[in-house]
């Protein structure tokens, strides 16, 4: 089903629950998929609290890849960060710097099934984009500080 894109910052500002068990993604990665698959082609990733949906599940589609992260957790990170310009299907009508890790180690699953994996790059600036919204977080909280 096609779902309506969340943009009330104190909707998106609630931390998700964890996903228990593989039932309750029961149409949710569906839901996803259609949902960001209707939107403009320049969107890359789409979390479900973006659609109402308070569970740590989030959509990454980056070139020709497409893949789901369940329960993720940025368990490391590179020492290099970088400013990214990001925009966000939840708040349309911005496009502003953001600080990100150049390199992130991601652990998700469910069911006792977990994998680790490294993303870098810009699929690694959208995972934590996406692993953002699952936590309470959008692109306005990460804005980026002018250092001196």
């Amino acid at each position: 089903m096609i779902r309506r894109i969340v943009t009330d910052l104190v909707e998106l500002r609630q931390k998700s629950e964890l996903i228990q068990n593989a039932q309750e993604l029961s149409g949710l990665l569906n839901d996803l998929v259609h949902t960001l698959d209707i939107q403009n082609q320049r969107a890359v990733g789409l979390a479900a609290p973006q659609i109402g949906i308070k569970k740590q599940v989030a959509l990454i589609r980056c070139g020709q890849d497409r893949f789901f992260l369940i329960n993720p957790v940025i368990v490391d990170h590179g020492y290099h960060d970088v400013v990214s310009k990001e925009g966000c299907l939840s708040l349309p009508g911005f496009n502003i710097p953001v600080d990100r890790w150049v390199e992130i180690t991601v652990e998700s699953g469910i069911d006792g099934r977990r994998t680790t994996k490294t993303y870098t790059g810009y699929t690694g600036i959208v995972v934590q984009h996406e692993v953002d919204h699952l936590n309470g977080k959008t692109i306005l909280d990460r804005k980026h500080r002018r250092r001196r």
